[in-house]
């Protein structure tokens, strides 16, 4: 009876390895499911959640490979996803990023991120016809006229040179703004350094203003002007500056605009095209 017992366990442990062993095995390891889409995204960026770190899938809907800031795949209603390198995609395909950081620009979202993906794999990096950069910021205080050098805040001089651009900062006052609101205005000037027409509004996308409340640090959101007795912006010319194109070569006279929420000082921070901040400049608020 023993033996009979043996003989069984030995058969069925016989028949557990084989089974484990000798069977085909068609399972792969699964894809992990992306935090967002673009529209959860975009939702969950206008209702202030933290989404640095998550991953977002999206179908590219549009390609600028020489915007101001680097390269560009355009996405959903107001999402703009930012690389310095050139990506081996185009319009139509579908990938997911991991989110490094997110900035709200007058109406629309510009993100930097890691890892994008199309199909599970990793998507490579292609050259990209734009300016290179042949050298690093210069060590005097020479400001370069040219598009070719690594991106910087000259504290002396008030100048932020962004490759493409460079920005002036001229002066600043505290005027009304809509509503009753109070608005700090910041006069500059912006040049354009490449041969190809810019979007000045796009210094926006890099140029971030903090304040601090009783309790926290926190973003101020671009302001609008109060109208004159006439009815008119009086800084209507400025801002129509910002939003044209700006043709190679030229500089025009435009303003930067916060809505302030109280006499606290305000810092403005200068970003990289990886949104890394290089610079700041702080404002007494009067």
């Amino acid at each position: 009876m023993k033996k009979h017992i043996a003989s069984l366990l030995a058969i069925a442990a016989a028949t557990l390895l084989l089974a484990a062993c000798g069977g085909t095995n068609t399972s792969s390891t699964p894809v992990p499911k992306p935090d967002y889409t673009a529209a959860k995204l975009e939702k969950a960026l206008n209702d202030g959640k933290k989404v640095q770190g998550k991953t977002v899938e999206f179908k590219i809907s549009k390609i600028e490979p020489d915007s101001a800031f680097g390269f560009n795949l355009e996405t959903g209603k107001h999402l703009n996803f930012i690389s310095k390198d050139g990506k081996d995609v185009k319009k139509g395909d579908t990938v997911t990023a991991k989110i490094k950081k997110s900035t709200s620009i007058v109406g629309s979202w510009v993100i930097s991120y890691s890892g994008l993906k199309k199909n599970g794999k990793n998507v490579a990096s292609k050259a990209i016809d734009k300016a290179t950069t042949t050298s690093k910021a210069p060590a005097n205080d020479t400001i370069p006229t040219d598009a070719k050098h690594e991106w910087f805040f000259n504290a002396k001089k008030n100048v932020f040179y962004a490759g493409n651009e460079t920005m002036t900062l001229t002066k600043s006052e505290v005027r009304d703004g809509l509503d009753g609101t109070k608005v700090l205005v910041i006069y500059n000037t912006i040049r354009n350094n490449s041969s190809k027409e810019q979007d000045p509004s796009n210094f926006y996308m890099v140029i971030n203003a903090k304040q601090k409340t009783s309790t926290s640090n926190v973003d101020l959101d671009v302001g609008m002007m109060n109208s004159d007795e006439n009815g008119n912006d009086p800084l209507q010319k400025q801002e129509d500056n910002l939003n044209n194109a700006l043709l190679p070569g030229k500089t025009v006279e435009t303003v930067l605009i916060f809505e302030l929420k109280n006499t606290n000082p305000v810092t403005l921070e200068f970003s990289n095209s990886n949104f890394d901040t290089i610079g700041t400049k702080e404002y007494t608020i009067k």
